[in-house]
């Protein structure tokens, strides 16, 4: 009785040892701790763990050799005492380990003579690894070392189910990655070739446009200059004047779509100006050419000076009017009315224009502030496309609403 309490009592002082030497280490931390403290607790003078490879041989994960670390090798299990271990039990040979396994050339170089190997059992129960522990003596004491094999077997075959969960979760993360980085450069490539084509088809209607809405008043101005010849020679003043003025429209009109080109195709950048927007737009107004029947008002009360291009403000703004003034210059009403107002809306100035001029259907308006798009009987059809796109440079936005018949209104709010 008293050598039974006197063997737990020591199986409980070599617990305590290897667990306070392993302590909270992980990985291959833990391996090097366990290896080196179960040697020394229990005397032994090498101390090994290692993971199976397909049960036909070891990979060592830590290895104490005596005063030190060994390095970690890879080995076959045939002909050696672990290839008995592998097969889920416990093998002890107190002695003459050689002897026995005359194969294993890993014996002869420590020079062992006895050998004690628990295996590693994961969930499945499965071997999937080897704790052991070798001697250049025979062992004694047996009991207590294959006590101490069993209870830490289990830690280690957790730790090892825990190495390979978290080697697992990495591969498949960086296979994810893998996986993300190849369609996102699949996807990269798709979106170039469909931005690609989209630019030929946007080109390819751009050219057409341009073709169409140049040849036309390039035709007329070719035809002015033959009635002007032929009113010249025959001294007849009035269809001369008619020559000539019909020549200065349609060579203003590609003025024009050149200038919506030229406008369409820069970069904008800005160079800001502190700008009172009021007076600004006030004055800018003054300057501005209005068709003699339609009517200018104006509530410009926002009372706001902020950062703005003045030259490229100045462009959205005489678009936005002469697109106005278009719309209520085709209308039937006798009173042709157009508004400019300014606000403030929270953190914005806004500027609202207002007509009532023929207004257009929803179809229209959704359609209206993309490039190429025109309801008239010449132009690109790039103005309003322009207005946005200088107002998104300002980082502001640009509304549209607009009633078949009774007129539209478009808003742009510019951030203070």
């Amino acid at each position: 009785m008293n050598r039974s309490n006197g063997q737990i009592e020591l199986t409980e002082r070599a617990l305590r040892a290897i667990v306070k030497g392993t302590g909270a280490a992980t990985g291959e931390a833990f391996f090097k701790a366990l290896v080196k403290n179960v040697a020394k607790v229990l005397g032994f003078k090498y101390a090994l763990v290692a993971e199976l490879e397909e049960l036909e041989a070891a990979k060592t994960l830590a290895v104490w050799a005596g005063e030190d670390f060994g390095e970690n090798i890879v080995y076959e299990l045939s002909g050696t005492p672990c290839e008995n271990v592998a097969k889920q039990s416990i093998c002890l040979y107190p002695n003459d380990i050689q002897h026995l396994f005359p194969k294993d050339e890993l014996l002869v170089d420590m020079g062992a003579e006895s050998y004690l190997g628990a295996p590693l059992i994961d969930t499945q129960g499965n071997t999937h690894g080897l704790l052991v522990v070798l001697d250049d003596m025979p062992m004694s004491d047996t009991p207590l070392a294959e006590d101490i094999l069993k209870v830490f077997s289990s830690r280690a075959s957790a730790e090892l189910a825990r190495m390979k969960a978290e080697s697992e979760t990495e591969i498949y993360r960086r296979h994810l990655e893998e996986l993300v980085e190849s369609r996102t450069s699949e996807l990269k490539k798709a979106q170039a070739e469909l931005l690609r084509k989209e630019r030929m088809a946007v080109l390819g209607q751009l050219i057409a446009t341009i073709a169409h809405e140049v040849r036309n008043p390039l035709g007329t101005v070719s035809n002015s200059l033959f009635s002007i010849k032929d009113a010249t020679e025959n001294n007849d003043q009035s269809r001369l004047d008619r020559a000539f003025t019909l020549a200065e429209l349609n060579i203003d009109r590609c003025n024009t779509i050149i200038t919506e080109l030229l406008d369409y195709a820069s970069s904008h950048e800005l160079k800001k100006q502190s700008t009172d927007i009021d007076l600004w737009l006030l004055n800018m107004l003054d300057e501005l050419s209005i068709p003699e029947n339609v009517g200018l008002s104006t509530d410009l009360v926002s009372g706001a000076t902020i950062e703005i291009d003045r030259e490229l403000l100045r462009r959205t703004v005489v678009n936005v009017l002469n697109n106005a003034f278009h719309a209520v210059s085709n209308d039937d009403k006798k009173e042709k009315r157009v508004k400019v107002e300014s606000r403030i809306d929270e953190n914005n100035i806004v500027i609202i224009f207002s007509d009532n001029g023929c207004g257009m259907s929803e179809e229209t308006r959704l359609k209206a502030l993309e490039p190429l798009f025109s309801t008239k009987g010449f132009g690109v059809g790039l103005g309003l496309s322009i207005v946005k796109d200088l107002i998104e440079a300002h980082g502001g936005t640009v509304g549209l609403t607009s009633t078949e018949g009774e007129g539209s209104v478009v808003t742009l709010h510019i951030p203070q």
